[in-house]
């Protein structure tokens, strides 16, 4: 099933089922308010809400909606926990172990942010990959019981700014500092969704990237896998429990294959400085726009898009001048 979180004024927002094809929604209140209650008590609310979903999708829910992207936040906007992999690790080091790092969830935005001016000042880069939401795991659990604990699938693109390195190594720099937005796909969808796509822990899909109107990526989710959602998630309950509504993210999806594009600025800039001992590619700019999605087999975005739009920059003002009325330091744009 597809489920989202709509805007509602409220920190959590108001949990709604997607029909398959992301063109109507209706509310779960009557089930579930939260997308949390579902996580919480997952064997009895699941099937209720797969219920609704199948009534939606044959066109039978009786106060279906037109579904609307804009009204979206991050599907769990408050997690139990945020956690960040290495899935794509190998691709930089060939010896590299799964790495887990805990992360701050305080960086989650919307899917059609803006990036503010204080953010691009600061070589602001992007890092698109996927996202699981967890189910409990239990202590030293293998790797096989962890990925059946995977309950949802979405993407995920992280704006990090300060280092090109930022982008490559992601799980490292997930820092307050480092990290200012993170943003996830509008809509989660369950693992059977992707049908055979989805094979013990690994996803199968091909990530689309659109740098201002133009392609800069077709990447294969899979080509490049060190480790499964089921190892790094094995790996994390070796030191403690998981609980129910963690985030585990790969960070981008790196791969050393320069015909299937860039996942990051940083990708590119990294394989310009080793084929041209200079780097020439320049980070986000005023302006820009980023949108990423991944396509089902009827064409259509698995998970709805992400499209983000970097600030223009705001017109010199005279230091002779008072600020016309109104108007507000671009610093002060909110995240």
């Amino acid at each position: 099933m597809k489920l989202a979180t709509y805007q509602d004024g409220s920190r959590d927002g108001q949990l709604v089922v997607v029909s398959q094809n992301l063109s109507q929604a209706h509310y779960a209140s009557s089930i579930a308010t939260r997308m949390q209650q579902l996580l919480d008590d997952w064997n009895f609310v699941a099937p209720q809400l797969e219920q609704l979903y199948q009534q939606l999708n044959h066109g039978k829910a009786p106060h279906a909606f037109d579904f609307d992207l804009a009204r979206c936040m991050a599907p769990l906007p408050r997690p139990t926990d945020y956690l960040f992999g290495n899935l794509y690790a190998r691709v930089l080091d060939e010896q590299a172990r799964p790495q887990i790092i805990a992360a701050s969830s305080n960086s989650f935005v919307a899917q059609n942010t803006i990036i503010p001016n204080h953010v691009l000042q600061r070589d602001a880069d992007f890092g698109a990959g996927l996202a699981c939401i967890t189910d409990d795991i239990p202590c030293n659990t293998h790797t096989e019981a962890a990925a059946e604990s995977v309950r949802l699938l979405m993407l995920a693109t992280h704006i990090v700014t300060n280092s090109a390195s930022a982008s490559l190594h992601l799980a490292e720099n997930a820092g307050f500092q480092n990290q200012p937005m993170t943003v996830f796909s509008p809509v989660v969808i369950t693992p059977d969704e992707l049908q055979d796509n989805w094979h013990q822990g690994k996803t199968h899909l091909r990530l689309d990237i659109f740098l201002n109107n133009q392609v800069i990526a077709r990447c294969p989710t899979d080509d490049a896998l060190a480790f499964s959602f089921g190892e790094l998630l094995s790996c994390a309950s070796q030191a403690h429990r998981i609980a129910a509504g963690t985030i585990l993210c790969t960070g981008p999806v790196l791969h050393s294959d320069k015909a299937k594009g860039y996942t990051s600025i940083a990708l590119k800039r990294h394989w310009e400085q080793l084929d041209h001992q200079q780097a020439s590619t320049p980070y986000l700019q005023p302006g820009d726009t980023l949108r990423v999605e991944i396509k089902g087999k009827d064409g259509l975005p698995l998970f709805g898009t992400i499209s983000l739009k970097a600030a223009q920059q705001p017109a010199a003002i005279s230091a002779d001048l008072p600020p016309p009325a109104g108007t507000t330091d671009h610093k002060t744009i909110p995240l």
